[in-house]
């Protein structure tokens, strides 16, 4: 059978973004995506903090060339729809003065690029001549390019994800496959179905460099509603143990879009009740608050940016 056809082309690769936003001394500019057209927000501001009303922004797509102009609003922000996702190059014009901005990736991956992904992934597995359930993880810069770094010869626990915007259930496809039956999840140019996020809820405190937090569980209260789905082997009265991995629970919601996903993930955490030890719980809500990660602003030195984050200000 074609490892083509195998789940390790379309399991995480696409949902490892990084993104590079530089700014000028004198500007602020947010980049974001909204949805899967592509949207473009932002907000222009002066040095002291003012909003930059009647700026003019020009946007150009890197791989097209393509250039969308459009100016502030009286509150400094802009907003441009329909885009090609991609690495745009945002310059900015304002009282005079021109400011370039270094480009920022979109957060959507755009289909030539997922099918690069996608294809570098389905030679490695087909050099090795491997069949099965894998993931192939990749780092994207924010150039565009991509850089191959680890496959794990399994199911990987960030799979939800794939199986939330996909509608495969691929534990399912993994012991099926392992039996000789044909897979049935082939994409085939299958488009992905909306955003999923997952959180991990560990039992350890990110205010001590993620301390494990062993003991006996005395509340435990999963949230619930549309799109959201609990992965987790604990309960009431259960106690965690010191000798392994400190993971609780996994939390995974699905949207039409980020912002849909993003709320409902922040609604999920603060219903997820865990008591009798440390959970990482507070400190996921906090980061899904972020502007800069609402925004997609995010990239292997998000927390070492934002240590404040690991302690409840409170």
């Amino acid at each position: 059978m074609n490892p083509r056809n195998y789940p390790s082309s379309s399991l995480r690769y696409f949902f490892l973004l990084c993104l590079a936003l530089a700014m000028a001394s004198w500007t602020t500019i947010a980049v974001q995506a909204q949805n899967s057209q592509g949207t473009i927000l932002g907000h222009v501001q002066d040095a002291s903090g003012a909003a930059l009303s009647g700026a003019l922004v020009t946007a150009t797509n890197l791989s097209t060339n393509v250039t969308r102009h459009f100016t502030t609003t009286a509150g400094g922000d802009y907003v441009l729809v329909d885009i090609i996702p991609g690495t745009y190059s945002v310059k900015v014009e304002a009282n005079g003065f021109k400011s370039a901005v270094s480009t920022g990736l979109v957060l959507e991956v755009d289909q030539t690029l997922r099918q690069d992904i996608g294809d570098s992934a389905v030679k490695l597995a087909e050099a090795i001549g491997y069949v099965g359930a894998g993931t192939i993880e990749f780092l994207l810069d924010a150039d565009g390019s991509f850089y191959f770094m680890e496959m794990n010869t399994r199911i990987q626990v960030e799979h939800p994800v794939t199986e939330m915007c996909t509608n495969f259930d691929l534990v399912k496809e993994q012991i099926s496959v392992a039996a000789g039956a044909p897979l049935s999840l082939v994409m085939n140019g299958h488009r992905l179905r909306g955003h999923a996020i997952e959180c991990r809820v560990n039992a350890e405190d990110p205010a001590r460099n993620f301390q494990p937090s062993p003991g006996l569980i005395t509340a435990y209260h999963p949230p619930g509603g549309p799109g959201v789905r609990v992965d987790t082997h604990i309960y009431a009265g259960y106690t965690v143990p010191p000798y392994y991995d400190s993971l609780l629970a996994k939390v995974i919601v699905h949207g039409n879009t980020r912002t849909e996903a993003l709320a409902r993930m922040r609604q999920a955490l603060d219903s997820f009740i865990i008591e009798g030890v440390t959970t990482t719980i507070p400190f996921l809500g906090r980061v899904m608050r972020h502007p800069d990660f609402v925004a997609g602003k995010i990239d292997t030195k998000f927390l070492e940016r934002e240590p404040h984050l690991l302690k409840d200000p409170t």
